[in-house]
C-alpha cells in the first residue's frame, strides 16, 4: 500500500485532530513530565484518531462502455441506437477513528462521447434520456464497527453501493452503479453471518438525485426493509436465506446454495441452486388486477447452475423454471425481479443475462457457456440460451440468444480488464406489451449488437 508522504500527514490528519477532545490534548501537554501513564493514554488516543486517515484507501475506477443495437420493428426498442460513455468513480474509504467510526465517499462522472438514438431518447440506462454528460457525489456514508466477544458488527448509514443486500441488488452492468439511501447492520460469528437493512430512496445509474420508491403506477412506498442469514462452513459451500418487503406492495424471499468439491483439485465441480418467491400484497393486487404482465398472487422461480473445468476450458450449464400465473387472458405471467420503481430485487439466477428475461410463466430455460484461455492474457468464449414452454392465446412461444466474447487482461498493466462481445437474440414482437400472435403464430423481433467494455482500477493508497 502506498502511503502519503510524512510531510502531508499532519494536513491529512487535521479533521481527525479536531475530533479528539481538548481535555485529552490538555492531558497530553500537562502530564508529559508528571504522569507517564497519562502521556501514554493520550498518545494512544491520538493514534486511534490518526487511524482514520492512516488506514484509509483511495482508488479510481475508469469504465469505457460502448453498446449498440439493431432491431427489427418492435415497440420496446428503437431500430438503431448506440451509446459510448466514459465513466469514472473516485472512491475514498477511511479507516476507523478509535477503531469505531469512519466514512466512505465517492465522486462519479459520466461523459457522453457519442450517442445515437431515436425520439424516445433510449440509452439503455447508461445516460439520461437528454442524453447528456453528468457528474455527482456518489457514495457518502458513515460507517461504524464494533466487536462483542467473538461476534463482529458493522453498520453503514447514508447513500451507499449495494451488492446483494438481502432482497436488494444493484447490477454493475452500466457506466455507473445504482446507489441506495438507508442504513444496514451486518453481523458475523464463525460460519454464520447476517444483516438487516432499511432503505428509503435510490440514485439511479443515469441520474444525479435521489428518488423515493413508488409502485409501478406511482403510489408512494415509504421504505424497503430486508434481512438475510448465511451459513458458510467453508469456502464455496454455503446456504443463504433472505426476505424483505415493500410494505403493502410486494414481499420477496429466496434461498441460495453453493456446493463445490475441492477447488484446488483439477476438474473441481461447482453446483449452485436458487429458489425465489414473490408474494403480492394488497396494493399490488389492487394495481395489477387484470395486468398484461406480472402475476396474480404468488410467483416462484427455481434455477440450477453447474460449473466445471475440462482441461483449461471453463464450462457452465444449467436450467431455470418459472411459475407465475396471470389470470388475464390477454396477459403473460412473469416473475418480476424489481421490488418497486427504482429498486432492483436480488436475482442472481442465470434466467437474467442482460439481453432477454427468461422468467415467464411455465418457461423452461436451458443454457450453456464455455470459456477458453488462449494464454495468460486472452480468453475467448461463447454462450447460448433458449427458453420455451410459454403460451399466449394458445400459441406456443420460444426465444433465445447467442453471444460470443473475448476477454483481455494484459500483464503489463495490472487492473485493466477488457471485454468485447457480440450478441444475437430472437424474441417475440410486442404489441401493447403482449406478444404479437395475430397470424396464429409467434411473430419475431430480433436484435443484434456489440458491447465493448474497458475497466481499469487503480489503488492510490
Amino acid at each position: 500500500m502506498i502511503q502519503a508522504p510524512n510531510r502531508l500527514r499532519p494536513l491529512l490528519g487535521l479533521a481527525t485532530f479536531a475530533l479528539i477532545s481538548s481535555p485529552v490534548l490538555a492531558q497530553d501537554s500537562s502530564a508529559d513530565s508528571t504522569n507517564p501513564g497519562a502521556t501514554a493514554s493520550a498518545k494512544t488516543a491520538w493514534h486511534t484518531g490518526y487511524a482514520l486517515i492512516d488506514d484509509s484507501h483511495l482508488s479510481l475506477h475508469l469504465r469505457n462502455l460502448y453498446k449498440a443495437g439493431t432491431s427489427t420493428p418492435d415497440a420496446s426498442l428503437p431500430p438503431n441506437y448506440h451509446t459510448w460513455v466514459q465513466a469514472s468513480s473516485l472512491d475514498f474509504s477511511s479507516g476507523y477513528w478509535a477503531d469505531t467510526i469512519g466514512f466512505d465517499l465517492s465522486y462519479d462522472t459520466a461523459l457522453n462521447i457519442s450517442t445515437g438514438t431515436d425520439a424516445s431518447g433510449f440509452t439503455d440506462g447508461t445516460l439520461p434520456r437528454n442524453p447528456a454528460s453528468f457528474s455527482r457525489i456518489g457514495e457518502h456514508a458513515l460507517k461504524l464497527k464494533w466487536q462483542g466477544g467473538e461476534t463482529h458488527f458493522k453498520s453503514r448509514l447514508g447513500v451507499q453501493k449495494v451488492s446483494n443486500m438481502g432482497m436488494l441488488h444493484a447490477r454493475d452492468s452500466r457506466a455507473l452503479e445504482k446507489l441506495y439511501s438507508g442504513a444496514r447492520l451486518d453481523a458475523e460469528q464463525g460460519a454464520w453471518s447476517g444483516l438487516v437493512a432499511v432503505v428509503d430512496a435510490s440514485v439511479d445509474r443515469n441520474e444525479t438525485f435521489k428518488r423515493r420508491f413508488t409502485t409501478a403506477k406511482g403510489t408512494a412506498i415509504d421504505y424497503l426493509a430486508t434481512a438475510q442469514i448465511k451459513w458458510e462452513p467453508q469456502k464455496n459451500r454455503s446456504l443463504l436465506y433472505f426476505a424483505g418487503a415493500a410494505p403493502h406492495y410486494v414481499a420477496r424471499e429466496g434461498l441460495e446454495g453453493v456446493w463445490q468439491t475441492d477447488p484446488t483439485q483439477k476438474g473441481s465441480l461447482k453446483a449452485e441452486g436458487f429458489l425465489y418467491h414473490n408474494r403480492a400484497l394488497s396494493v399490488w393486487q389492487q394495481e395489477n388486477a387484470n395486468a398484461r404482465r406480472g402475476f396474480d398472487r404468488d410467483a416462484y422461480h427455481a434455477a440450477v447452475r453447474l460449473s466445471g473445468q475440462a482441461d483449461k476450458t471453463l464450462l457452465q450449464g444449467g436450467a431455470t423454471y418459472t411459475h407465475a400465473p396471470n389470470s388475464n387472458p390477454n396477459g403473460m405471467g412473469f416473475f418480476e425481479y424489481n421490488i418497486a420503481r427504482n429498486a432492483v430485487g436480488r436475482f442472481v439466477s442465470p434466467a437474467y443475462n442482460g439481453m432477454i428475461d427468461y422468467m415467464y410463466h411455465r418457461e423452461l430455460m436451458v443454457f450453456g457457456t464455455a470459456t477458453q484461455p488462449l494464454n495468460r492474457e486472452f480468453s475467448v468464449g461463447a454462450g447460448a440460451y433458449y427458453g420455451s414452454g410459454m403460451k399466449y392465446k394458445g400459441v406456443d412461444l420460444a426465444h433465445g440468444d447467442v453471444m460470443v466474447f473475448v476477454e483481455y487482461k494484459p500483464s503489463f498493466l495490472k487492473g485493466l480488464h477488457t471485454v468485447v462481445a457480440y450478441d444475437w437474440s430472437r424474441n417475440w414482437r410486442e404489441v401493447q406489451g403482449a406478444p404479437d400472435v395475430s397470424q396464429g403464430r409467434q411473430l419475431n423481433a430480433s436484435k443484434t449488437g456489440p458491447m465493448i467494455r474497458l475497466d481499469y482500477r487503480h489503488e492510490f493508497f
